[in-house]
């Protein structure tokens, strides 16, 4: 570690008196502070004030959140005002929890129940009038419309926090995820989001934030089970994020879709932000999960799945109506590996339930489906190729050669069975063969799961004749396949990594965060990690609305 005297002479760093070597640590690279300090211990020794600064910074800001009223403002005031960006450097993920629209809200969030402001403490009043609010604009001013820099300003001036939390969202340079809470409508800091995205999405220049983000959830779940809706604009601009691999979006309402919109949304932020289009190839996201969609136009739906560039899954939840899903479905580009839907209501397709195997033109690893849509397919082929209405061999020959591509891994099946098979044929027992033959036939040589739990419970009052898919279970257990149904104790041999969606558990600043018991487990029809419930024990109210009591006791 040397440099180079007048003379040409070396002369060695740590001969420099101390107040030098901390003026050149302060120009050293922030990632590099560390590797310089254990250069030699003359630095090691010179670095320690600022190492202590980035301990502290990483204790503190490391998982964010605008639980505080002062966090946001100070870590902006750090780097805008100081020049100092050793805090928002620490910054990994940031939950925002709801919004500020006034100087009265600045107190902290009481989140112990539900969202609300602390009205045992006084509201603070952080006032920007020692400062000139345009200090605040600069990294964005070149690309806002006087419209928009009078509303910032507004915002700044008046307590309105939406402004400031995007401005310290595109200064974190390794911010990784971003959630917004699901605490109200989000009228300010992600409409602002999506404008400032929209302002630079035609340009090659990316704040170090936007650049940096890699996960975006928008409204996720807490203890309030009001569903909060979210138009596509905010959608639009989040997949035209540079380095996006992973979107999770809950409440999507296209707007015209439903005039029954809730109103707490009529005005959001997010709606009069900048709606991008979404050109085929423009997103880098990889995984795409939508929970609670009310509603979805058929070229929105094209253009949603086409966009990115390489998408692996697609997952839905709790849609409450989706047409259009045969369409989704064929439209889904080659990478595509994994199609879920949780809670499968509201789902509708062109002469169909959702969606037909036969549509499925993607090497699918994870595939969840109506078994009526399965038997529907099976019959078509039936009937155009030999006339005649669907049988016991024909829907087995078609289930487990030609229904499902090769690269299966996991099949999860739901609705009754029996829908379309020849009168007075056995459903279930069709089925069972169909699975056997799919199991035992070679042509998925990577099958780990078939779930048949859900098709076992849909009847209308508990079975009492027989014990459904033992034959299955057991030619599962021969080939190594996990046949899933609500009688089988057997230990599973396969840990299937479905698409989840964060939940409170996951909110890093959360008051439960990091407390999920080892014991949950994923349920692959409500998707999410739940209990671990009864465990087939045959004498609970889930156990004997699926058995009668006498078949449990005979297991």
């Amino acid at each position: 570690m040397v440099q180079k005297d007048g003379d040409g002479s070396q002369v060695l760093l740590t001969t420099l008196p101390t107040e030098i070597l901390d003026h050149i640590i302060k120009y050293v690279d922030l990632a590099s502070h560390l590797d310089f300090a254990c250069s030699c211990k003359v630095i090691a020794n010179c670095a320690q004030p600022i190492l202590k600064r980035h301990q502290d910074a990483y204790q503190k800001y490391r998982n964010l959140s605008d639980l505080s009223p002062l966090t946001v403002p100070t870590l902006l005031r750090s780097v805008v005002e100081f020049a100092d960006p050793i805090s928002v450097w620490h910054v990994r993920s940031f939950d925002i929890w709801g919004s500020r629209m006034g100087w009265e809200h600045w107190r902290p969030f009481d989140v112990q129940e539900s969202i609300f402001f602390n009205g045992n403490i006084d509201p603070l009043k952080w006032s920007y009038q020692s400062v000139n609010t345009d200090d605040y604009l600069p990294p964005f001013q070149g690309k806002m419309s006087v419209d928009e820099l009078d509303m910032a300003r507004s915002e700044l001036k008046n307590g309105h926090d939406g402004f400031m939390k995007m401005l310290l969202i595109s200064m974190c340079p390794r911010l990784r995820d971003l959630k917004f809470i699901n605490s109200e409508p989000e009228k300010t800091s992600l409409g602002w989001l999506a404008r400032a995205i929209a302002w630079h999405r035609l340009g090659e220049s990316w704040p170090e934030g936007f650049k940096a983000l890699r996960d975006v959830a928008v409204g996720v779940p807490w203890t309030d089970m009001h569903i909060y809706q979210h138009s596509e604009s905010a959608l639009d601009n989040i997949l035209h994020l540079p380095n996006i691999d992973s979107i999770y979006y809950s409440g999507f309402s296209e707007r015209g879709m439903d005039d029954s919109e809730n109103d707490d949304n009529e005005d959001s932020d997010e709606d009069d932000a900048d709606t991008c289009p979404l050109p085929p190839g423009c997103s880098s996201v990889r995984h795409i999960f939508l929970d609670h969609l009310t509603g979805m136009s058929r070229d929105y739906s094209e253009a949603l799945v086409t966009a990115p560039r390489e998408l692996i899954s697609m997952s839905f939840r709790e849609t409450y109506h989706l047409d259009y899903v045969d369409n989704i479905v064929k439209t889904l580009g080659p990478s595509v590996q994994s199609l879920m839907f949780y809670k499968n209501r509201g789902l509708h397709g062109y002469r169909c339930s959702a969606y037909q195997p036969d549509e499925v033109a993607f090497a699918a690893r994870h595939l969840s489906i109506d078994i009526r849509d399965v038997e529907l397919a099976g019959y078509g082929e039936c009937v155009r190729d030999n006339g005649r209405d669907l049988d016991h061999d024909s829907f087995v020959e078609y289930f487990a050669e030609r229904a499902f591509p090769e690269s299966l891994e996991v099949l999860v099946l739901w609705e009754s069975v029996g829908a379309f098979i020849v009168k007075d044929g056995d459903g279930i027992q069709f089925l069972e063969d169909a699975v056997i033959a799919l199991i035992e036939s070679g042509d998925h040589p990577n099958l780990k799961a078939v779930y048949l739990d859900e098709v076992e419970a849909s009847t209308d009052e508990p079975r009492a004749d027989r014990i459904c898919f033992q034959k299955a279970i057991a030619a599962g257990v021969r080939a190594g396949v996990d046949v899933h149904t609500h009688t089988n104790r057997n230990q599973m041999t396969h840990a299937v990594e479905f698409p989840q969606a964060p939940d409170p558990l996951d909110i890093a600043s959360g008051p439960i965060s990091g407390r999920r018991p080892t014991s949950w487990r994923f349920n692959v029809h409500s998707g999410r990690l739940e209990p671990p419930g009864c465990d087939s024990c045959g004498k609970c109210h889930s156990c004997l609305s699926v058995y009668t009591k006498e078949l449990w006791e005979s297991i």
